[in-house]
């Protein structure tokens, strides 16, 4: 019995070692977890608000906190009633009022107009990001960040300055796989017009300028030359062997007969 005690003691030990360790790898080095919010402009009937969006494509629908609704006068469209499935398998029904609205960045450089269903709170409070360093890391990159505190004290809020008062779900906020569909193509054809005017404009003009003092004055019968195919890159183009030269009443030669591998023809020399 006693032996038994000591390994019952050792399996404890060995078990609680290895939960000690689990528990060590996921701390986090930061109290705060940054969910991806931003500052948006609502505007109503004549009345125009700033509050916290938190973006949710988790989320089949967008949401709008009554205490916002009510405060901008927003128009009401009608009454719905949703059934929510939640975690763990739990429904609920619930009747929202969906309403309409002008949704504008701070900047104003984006305005649009959706549609939203009320709910009372629509979650806890998070946290604006406060760290000074990583704001102007940001900024000197080139990333401008909207929800920040010199800008959440302009947004409305009822008990707390950090409450979200917005939920863009997917019917707003998700991207549609047509439209990113047909932007990649349009991407891919600026791309490939793009490479097809630098090589039949500014690389055709580079061969002939180059061609043109020293190469044209030197051709003889004998010479073995590059038979251009535009088509083709000039690593793949065919070589031929100069049989018989042309030179005009100038004595330039501007037209050579070359023989290649699939016969003979009459090329002008660039």
């Amino acid at each position: 019995m006693c032996f038994s005690y000591i390994n019952l003691v050792e399996n404890k030990e060995t078990i609680k070692d290895v939960t000690e360790y689990k528990v060590l790898t996921n701390r986090s080095c930061s109290d705060e977890v940054h969910l991806q919010t931003l500052i948006v402009g609502i505007s109503g009937k004549g009345l125009k608000g700033y509050v916290r969006a938190l973006f949710d494509t988790g989320s089949q629908n967008t949401y709008i906190s009554k205490y916002a609704a009510r405060m901008l006068k927003l128009e009401n469209l009608r009454t719905e009633k949703i059934k929510h499935g939640l975690f763990g398998g739990v429904e609920m029904s619930e009747n929202h009022n969906r309403y309409r609205f002008n949704l504008s960045s701070l900047d104003n450089k984006f305005n649009c107009q959706i549609e939203a269903l009320d709910q009372t709170k629509i979650c806890s409070s998070l946290p604006m990001i406060k760290n000074e360093k990583f704001i102007k890391l940001l900024e000197s990159r080139g990333i401008d960040i909207s929800d920040v505190r010199q800008h959440g004290d302009h947004c409305l809020f009822e008990e707390n300055p950090e409450e979200i008062h917005l939920l863009l779900g997917a019917d707003t906020a998700a991207l549609d796989s047509k439209l990113l569909s047909r932007r990649a193509k349009y991407r891919q054809r600026i791309r490939d017009n793009l490479r097809n005017r630098f090589r039949s404009e500014y690389l055709g003009q580079l061969r002939q300028h180059a061609l043109k003092r020293d190469v044209l004055q030197k051709l003889c019968v004998g010479d073995v030359v590059l038979v251009e195919d535009i088509n083709k890159r000039r690593l793949h183009w065919p070589l031929a062997k100069i049989i018989e030269i042309f030179p005009g009443r100038d004595n330039v030669v501007r037209l050579a007969k070359v023989k290649t591998d699939n016969g003979i023809f009459l090329r002008p020399i660039q």
